[in-house]
């Protein structure tokens, strides 16, 4: 019996005995179980559980469980925490190592989408929990079919040893900042030479109103245009250039 084992049990849900380890907060239910069962499911099939079961601690394998959320690490070095998010996928976060993904608190992370092939059809939850846990541990093989493992397996690719936490955090900075300074998803900047005119006060006379009567020509393309370009009476020429770029502007965006 290893050290952090307390002894041995039935778990009351799955009824698969496991080790009793040293957090363990019930002796009745198995870490596994109790960790599935947070989100309020309907017991999984036995089968199911038992696969799990043979990946996670309480079976002697990789999987660490931390209340409701499993920690694996990859191939690439990198640390993962997931959980479930929904009958056909779990939320993931991918930390620079294991021990980060293990004492998470104040660890920047990545937060890569990874889906089913076939999200159609909704797996047992303890399939669905072994499917991710593979998939986590087998990152670098993985990320050759899932963009968003790659581009993490990149960034930690991108540090030349295995990353501090100084170091990760200002790749993280880093990655952000470059998001914005691209407008990613906004807020995004304005080039004041451009469209500063946007926000001045147009000079409109007292009592101006639209023109009515229009003089109207026809130029030798058969355009019809308005007589001296005016676009509303008694509008200055500086007013009415504005409106022009305003609506050139529109047509370009």
């Amino acid at each position: 019996m290893s050290n952090n084992e307390q002894g041995k049990n039935e778990c009351v849900i799955c009824n698969i005995p496991f080790h009793m380890l040293v957090n363990s907060t019930n002796e009745q239910i198995c870490q596994t179980c109790k960790a599935l069962f947070q989100i309020n499911m309907k017991p999984s099939l036995k089968k199911s559980l038992q696969l799990l079961r043979t990946i996670t601690v309480e079976g002697n394998g990789f999987v660490e469980i931390d209340g409701e959320e499993f920690i694996v690490e990859g191939t690439s070095g990198l640390g993962y925490r997931f959980q479930f998010q929904n009958p056909f996928k779990m939320s993931v976060e991918c930390y620079r190592s294991k021990d980060a993904a293990l004492n998470s608190e104040d660890e920047l992370c990545l937060y890569p989408c990874i889906d089913l092939d076939d999200e159609s059809v909704e797996l047992p939850i303890g399939d669905l929990v072994f499917t991710y846990a593979m998939t986590l541990t087998n990152d670098m093989e993985c990320a050759e079919e899932i963009e968003t493992l790659e581009e993490c397996i990149s960034i930690r690719d991108s540090i030349a040893s295995t990353p501090t936490k100084e170091q990760w955090n200002y790749v993280m900075e880093k990655r952000r900042n470059d998001a914005e300074r691209r407008g990613f998803g906004g807020p995004f900047p304005v080039d004041e030479e451009e469209f500063g005119w946007f926000c001045e006060d147009f000079d409109f006379p007292e009592n101006f109103e639209p023109m009515e009567d229009v003089d109207e020509e026809t130029n030798e393309n058969n355009q019809t245009t308005l007589e001296d370009d005016a676009i509303v009476a008694g509008l200055s020429r500086r007013s009415q250039e504005r409106i022009d770029r305003f609506i050139l502007d529109l047509d370009r965006y």
